[in-house]
């Protein structure tokens, strides 16, 4: 499913790597086919110009809208007109996550420590691999 094009290789100092943001999309409810559309356009998240993109996974019914800025941010927001569901991502150029969910939580990762918190459900892991543990 997923081509060897890396839409997340390169964000400055730090890298993501697909499996992360897979897990970010399943974790959220999206997806893995709008995942998957979503990161083989065989474009770059890498340090460059500025430049929005619109994506559709008629599957899900999902809509993407992907901005970039010059020194490798990224904001990714999601809609769904058939649920009227609504979340968005920040990735900045460390590969450190956070966002709203469809349910409006607000939720963050720090790509070093693997922290995740989900501030409005409470949900916290911690670790990386087969030592990330969630409360």
């Amino acid at each position: 499913m997923l081509k060897e094009q890396n839409y997340c290789q390169n964000l400055g100092k730090g890298s993501i790597k697909k499996s992360f943001l897979l897990f970010v999309f399943f974790l959220f409810g999206f997806s893995l086919n709008a995942c998957a559309q979503l990161l083989n356009n065989g474009g770059s998240l890498g340090v460059g110009l500025p430049s929005f993109e619109q994506k559709y996974d008629w599957q899900s019914g999902n809509s993407y809208s992907i901005h970039r800025d010059r020194i490798g941010n990224t904001r990714i927001n999601g809609f769904n007109a058939s649920t009227g569901s609504q979340w968005s991502t920040n990735i900045d150029r460390e590969g450190n996550f956070r966002g709203v969910d469809k349910r409006f939580n607000s939720w963050s990762y720090n790509s070093r420590s693997g922290l995740y918190q989900n501030f409005g459900t409470g949900k916290i892991c911690w670790g990386k691999g087969v030592f990330r543990s969630c409360n």
